[in-house]
């Protein structure tokens, strides 16, 4: 199965991280217009930490590197590990993708917007914690989502902390449901 490029999966998942923070945020009531935004000097601060171990077939996996992307610039690489679990330290209001490689293995990205409403307290830092699943490269010719990412995660104004988006995950469970229907 041929994959899309990384820099237009990239750029892919940035737009579906920008499109899921559109689609939480409140809207303008028609009757009042909207106020221009004041410009300002934005000092960013760290706001989320992410730890993620990875496993293939329930299998915790090790040796696995992880690009880290803030848009669609890379920022840095981290070179596998003996580790099980690997943390990052992310900044607010940005779009991140962690894409997940291992020879072998289909590569996987997870989608973090990290855009906070205004007054959010960051002391102590929001923490998010997932578990990834690897897909031998021979098994992921089946599964028709393998070229998106596996999750995207956003900040719930409801919750008031870092959430997985349910939404998107049965999305990407019925294009699989639907996919082997159709075979």
């Amino acid at each position: 199965m041929k994959t899309l490029s990384t820099s237009a999966m990239i750029a892919f998942a940035s737009l579906l991280c920008i499109q899921l923070h559109a689609g939480s945020a409140t809207r303008p009531s028609p009757e009042k217009p909207m106020k221009a935004p004041v410009k300002k000097e934005m000092v960013r601060r760290n706001c989320l930490e992410v730890n993620s171990s990875i496993s293939i077939f329930g299998k915790r996996m090790k040796d696995v590197t992880i690009l880290l992307y803030k848009g669609d610039k890379l920022i840095s690489t981290i070179p596998a590990s003996k580790k099980e679990v690997n943390s990052f330290v992310l900044q607010e209001d940005a779009q991140y993708t962690l894409r997940f490689t291992k020879p072998g293995c289909a590569d996987r990205m997870i989608c973090i917007n990290t855009i906070l409403p205004e007054g959010v307290d960051l002391k102590p830092l929001f923490e998010f914690d997932f578990d990834l699943d690897m897909i031998p490269e021979q098994e992921a010719v089946k599964n028709p989502a393998i070229d998106f990412p596996a999750g995207l995660i956003y900040f719930d104004e409801y919750t008031e902390k870092f959430e997985r988006s349910d939404d998107y995950a049965a999305s990407l469970k019925n294009l699989n449901k639907e996919s082997l229907a159709s075979h």
